[in-house]
């Protein structure tokens, strides 16, 4: 499994323009950091839920990301 660090690396190498600020890529990676806690704290309180009531709701995550996704191109 890939470390936070080597999937923000990733990121970066892929969606970043490599003419980016100093500043850019610091608030960049901040943002990313919090989405990865965010996601982290998700999963903790699915955990916490029965299976049927956890799954239901990742299927919804998932179709939230997906209509935003969607909405970027």
């Amino acid at each position: 499994m890939y470390t936070i660090e080597e999937r923000w690396m990733n990121f970066r190498l892929h969606c970043i323009d490599p003419e980016a600020s100093t500043v850019q890529l610091h608030d960049m990676r901040i943002a990313f950091y919090a989405g990865f806690t965010s996601m982290l704290e998700a999963n903790m309180e699915l955990a916490s839920l029965e299976q049927a009531v956890a799954i239901s709701l990742l299927k919804r995550l998932s179709i939230e990301t997906l209509c935003f996704a969607n909405d970027q191109v």
